[in-house]
């Protein structure tokens, strides 16, 4: 029986034209049956709870959130394969001012870092991943009523988003989060020159002064 998956594309008016011409190659996949649908609900937060609503409404086994400027390779969905709870391709991001792929550990006090990652190094249980490119098994969002939600502090600041509060309620659960590193995920994001600029030469410093430290 092929595994039937719901592909959620979340949007805020428009995708990116690789998007488009992604679904039209994952269509074409006749391994899986799949179900595409567009929401561009606002907040996020609503959106996705929203998303997982309606998948949920269905009888399908996975659900597969992409963000609309996050673009997967084509065999995205092979990810339902390894019957994962909640697994994701290699999606990057910014924090703290770097560009670091989202396979994160847990520290041990609710925060995270970077997991050691290796591209193309296959599928890598760990603690949190983003929800740029996400599949959850049917059996996670059965557990998890209003599954997507940020974490904010007594004064209102928020302490932690929803991407990493989801994947640390779901393993409190018991349910495993996995991160394929052989899926690299494209995220196109506008950011300002300036900065990029500023953050290029801090690592061009970081790593001077490495080199300078070697050769003494």
């Amino acid at each position: 029986m092929r595994k039937k998956i719901y592909i959620a594309i979340l949007n805020q008016g428009s995708v990116r034209t690789e998007m488009a011409q992604l679904i039209l190659d994952l269509a074409k996949q006749d391994k899986y049956e799949t179900l595409v649908s567009y929401p561009a609900d606002k907040p996020i937060t609503q959106n996705r709870n929203k998303i997982v609503k309606k998948f949920l409404e269905t009888d399908y086994d996975f659900l597969l959130m992409l963000d609309g400027d996050c673009i997967p390779p084509q065999n995205i969905l092979e990810l339902a394969d390894y019957n994962k709870d909640i697994a994701g391709g290699l999606c990057f991001g910014f924090l703290k001012k770097m560009i670091i792929p989202f396979c994160m550990k847990d520290r041990g006090d609710g925060k995270y870092d970077m997991a050691d990652v290796y591209e193309d190094g296959g599928m890598v249980e760990c603690d949190a991943i983003g929800t740029g490119c996400i599949m959850i098994a049917r059996k996670v969002l059965e557990d998890m009523p209003f599954p997507f939600r940020n974490e904010y502090d007594p004064e209102g600041i928020k302490i932690q988003g929803l991407d990493f509060n989801f994947c640390r309620r779901a393993k409190k659960k018991g349910h495993n989060v996995f991160c394929n590193t052989s899926m690299p995920v494209s995220h196109w994001t506008i950011i300002d020159l300036k900065t990029m600029w500023a953050n290029f030469n801090q690592l061009k410093q970081v790593a001077t002064n490495t080199l300078n430290k070697e050769n003494k």
